[in-house]
């Protein structure tokens, strides 16, 4: 199973490489680390200009703290900044929630520990991966055991260790609907897994989606299929990465019994890392430039499967996430503090090295 079937080689730092080719058992472990609610680190936040007919033209300006401006006030939809996000703090590999003004950390909910994310200890490293949140959810993921992948759900107002949630599914890169009923998780090369948000039941298997997914010319099935955004309440972007050329196809699950195929194949030039979906219903991509080392966002439009948009992400991006309006993309770079961008701006919040992060869209309210 070659590794260009799979979503992406820019993966946080413990990907499941090899540990993929086999299933195993969660191995039982029963972490008990310091756990506090409420802790500050010092800040900086910087803003960046772009120009919108060059994004890759910008200028930058760096403030000691700075709280991000609105832009635009006179648009039709919001112009500020969700207050908060989640993330994987490097280091601790601890689920941290953080203030978008300051980057200062708010809320802790252990994880592993910062010992088994090491991967200094016998049997490799166990650590926490990627996270989803949306109206009233939060998921997230871990690593390396099992290999098929584990996703927790967390109470965003328990400190109760990750690993010990009681509501939990199999899978890798959990993506959650706007309005956090349904979670799209990635199961081996099954094919994408629907998953009742709030209960952890299961509403469509991972064999029904795998066989209306198209994959590139010339990738034949078994594959790695990951889901990389909803377009919308009923419909799935699932990516799967070829050699030189990779696909998006836009599985409806109106019917949970019978998924099917909606509107075209998109096709992409180089490796899909990510996706999310703008407020004009557009899904935007994060690739991979092939032999450049440099990552682009393209949006697409799910109607024609023509491109409508090119712009700049940053080198480190591996994920990106929309807030709830669809306007501002918060972009997570490995082991680097994250940065956002939105109406012609961009900036970096805080200055923590984080495995991952999300907007924190956990209050359905």
């Amino acid at each position: 199973m070659p590794d260009s079937n799979r979503r992406s080689t820019r993966r946080p730092p413990l990907a499941l490489g090899t540990a993929l080719l086999t299933l195993t058992f969660l191995s039982a472990c029963s972490p008990d680390p310091e756990v506090a609610t409420s802790e500050t680190t010092s800040t900086s936040t910087t803003s960046t200009t772009v120009d919108e007919a060059d994004p890759s033209s910008t200028t930058s300006s760096t403030t000691e703290p700075a709280e991000p401006e609105p832009v635009d006030p006179d648009a039709g939809t919001p112009t500020v900044l969700p207050d908060s996000m989640w993330g994987v703090e490097a280091g601790s590999y601890d689920l941290v929630r953080l203030a978008t003004d300051s980057g200062d950390i708010i809320e802790r909910i252990p994880g592993w520990g910062a010992e088994a994310g090491s991967g200094e200890q016998e049997g490799g490293a166990q650590a926490l991966q990627e996270i989803a949140a949306a109206g009233g959810s939060v998921w997230v993921a871990d690593c390396c055991e099992p290999a098929v992948g584990t996703v927790f759900r967390v109470d965003p107002a328990s400190t109760v260790p990750v690993p010990e949630s009681a509501v939990r599914v199999n899978g890798t890169y959990p993506v959650l609907s706007a309005d956090g009923s349904r979670l799209a998780v990635s199961v081996l090369d099954f094919g994408i897994a629907i998953h009742d948000a709030t209960t952890g039941d299961l509403l469509v298997s991972p064999e029904l989606i795998g066989s209306v997914v198209s994959p590139p010319e010339g990738i034949d099935a078994p594959f790695f299929a990951t889901a990389v955004a909803w377009v919308d309440g009923d419909t799935v972007a699932v990516a799967v990465n070829g050699d030189g050329t990779s696909t998006i196809t836009l599985v409806s699950i109106a019917q949970p019994s019978t998924p099917t195929a909606v509107g075209p194949v998109i096709s992409v030039d180089g490796p899909i890392i990510d996706g999310a979906t703008r407020s004009d219903g557009a899904l935007v991509l994060a690739l991979e430039i092939a032999g450049s080392g440099d990552v682009a966002g393209r949006a697409y439009s799910v109607e024609t499967g023509d491109e409508d948009a090119a712009f700049v992400l940053d080198p480190a991006t591996i994920a990106i996430d929309y807030d709830a309006t669809g306007t501002f993309l918060l972009v997570s770079r490995e082991n680097l503090p994250p940065i956002w961008q939105g109406r012609g701006e961009t900036g970096e919040i805080g200055g923590a090295a984080l495995v991952f992060v999300a907007w924190d869209e956990s209050d359905p309210g």
